[in-house]
């Protein structure tokens, strides 16, 4: 477990910053959209870039997704061959759907917008619907060629377009919801054009039909999970409109967005421990290990989001403004299933992933999915956005649970469950009683809350005070080697 742990370490402190730096500047940008938008005008944004998610899901149907699964089925010209064929696939379909939606463009800015001048929104979504469906395929295959050249460049390009973008939209020509829409639109447009032309070389090929038809096929069995998740994380967005108004949706989008900030935070984490784990399933120790990093993980993510959910007044008065700060509650809420929730649901699906039963993983979600949108709707109209908030956690629990037990069926690992379930409801607890009792939310007792939560991880035995001090000494040595220039790899 210690080398397991080590290596764990080691991936995580060397993984690319490349990765980071879209999240981390979609975070950056925050504090400057909240400081030109209204909360309403935030919410008409989040609203409109939600809907285009559903409406882009048909577009693609799960394109990328079958590109992954069939790229290596076949030599050089059958990869350039795949691509182009799911290339000029995306470009006839997106036509079709986006001339649709333009036609009903008042209509559709109306009924989720509430303003029909809002049409624009519509017809500049309608575009970036193809050209970043075009651009999501052509990065996905760089990377699959493990070209690392032309994706460090596309990426770099679409930060750059980015802030060039809401420098002139936002900044310049003081657009608001509609310069925000209007830079997404344009750094899609530019990625795409970059991508397709790094890609002209390696990856140009010949439109297939066969090909496409594994392609659908793939896709279309892909479709239902891809489909499901979007309900479950953003569909009480759209279901929303109907009961609040655009002020509390945008209230409820800032949440969501700060809540994003644990993936990010834990993206690198993440993505060191999900080889580690697939790679190591068929010895012998690796449902103990499997356990024990468990526990690393579900305590780190509690800790982390107790930390955000505490300081969500502080944050979004620093990163945004005081019009926001009424959005802190329902991100702490928002964090149980930002953090802990959703750490246990991708730990739990390593078994189903190990034992090739994914088929249950978009059953399950599925059926969480449609659970939230029976919260939402049950919940939504008595208590606004707290139902919404409340929906998400209910479902996300339920299917924290559900994976657990299925999961168990085909990949037995015995988790401590005494110990995991003792920290989860000390967390609970500590979060329940910021939320309830507003007198606590001062520095000392977020001090005292962290402190004993820290000091619950030494004393359940999650963390020993070796592990502690080795912990120490890594990040010590880490941090020297930054100071001498190394590049810390070993």
């Amino acid at each position: 477990m210690r080398q397991t742990f080590k290596r764990f370490a080691r991936l995580t402190a060397s993984y690319s910053p490349v990765t980071l730096l879209g999240p981390i500047i979609t975070i950056l940008l925050t504090p400057l959209y909240t400081r030109v938008l209204d909360p309403a005008d935030y919410g008409v944004v989040d609203v409109a870039t939600t809907l285009f998610a559903a409406i882009t899901s048909f577009v693609v149907l799960g394109m990328e997704g079958a590109i992954n699964a069939l790229f290596f089925d076949g030599d050089t010209a059958h990869q350039a061959n795949l691509v182009t064929t799911g290339v000029i696939y995306i470009a006839v379909s997106g036509a079709l759907i986006g001339s649709v939606v333009s036609f009903f463009a008042t209509p559709l800015a109306q009924f989720f917008l509430k303003d029909p001048a809002y049409n624009t929104i519509i017809y500049l979504l309608s575009v970036n619907m193809i050209s970043s469906s075009i651009y999501g395929i052509i990065a996905a295959a760089l990377r699959l060629r493990m070209g690392v050249k032309h994706v460090n460049t596309l990426g770099l390009t679409y930060l750059f377009v980015t802030v060039a973008s809401n420098v002139l939209f936002i900044l310049i020509l003081h657009f608001k919801a509609i310069g925000i829409v209007a830079t997404v639109t344009v750094t899609n447009l530019v990625s795409c054009g970059m991508g397709l032309f790094l890609a002209s070389k390696s990856l140009k090929g010949h439109f297939s039909r066969p090909l496409l038809k594994s392609l659908l096929k793939t896709g279309v069995g892909l479709l239902p999970s891809a489909i499901s998740t979007f309900l479950l994380m953003s569909v009480d967005r759209l279901l929303l409109t109907q009961f609040v108004s655009q002020n509390d949706i945008g209230l409820y989008s800032i949440a969501n967005k700060l809540g994003t900030m644990m993936f990010v935070l834990t993206n690198a984490a993440w993505s060191a421990w999900w080889p580690i784990a697939l790679q190591m399933a068929d010895s012998q120790d690796a449902p103990r290990q499997y356990a024990r990093m468990f526990e690393y993980l579900l305590s780190g993510s509690m800790l982390l989001a107790l930390t955000i959910g505490l300081f969500a007044p502080e944050i979004l008065a620093v990163f945004t403004r005081i019009a926001y700060v009424p959005a802190a509650p329902y991100t702490q809420a928002l964090l149980i299933y930002f953090g802990p929730i959703s750490l246990a649901v991708s730990s739990f699906q390593i078994g189903l992933y190990v034992r090739k039963r994914t088929d249950w993983v978009g059953i399950l979600v599925s059926v969480c999915a449609a659970i939230n949108i029976a919260l939402n709707l049950l919940l939504d109209p008595v208590i606004g956005v707290w139902g919404a908030v409340w929906a998400t956690v209910g479902a996300g629990a339920i299917l924290a649970i559900t994976t657990y037990l299925v999961s168990r069926r085909a990949y037995a690992v015995n988790y401590n469950m005494t110990r995991i379930l003792s920290l989860v409801a000390i967390y609970l607890c500590l979060v329940g009683v910021f939320l309830a009792i507003p007198v606590f939310n001062s520095l000392p007792y977020k001090a005292a809350a962290l402190l004993l939560f820290m000091a619950l991880l030494l004393f359940t035995g999650v963390v020993s005070t070796s592990q502690l001090q080795m912990g120490l000494e890594f990040v010590r040595h880490r941090l020297y080697r930054m100071t001498k220039g190394g590049s810390g790899i070993q």
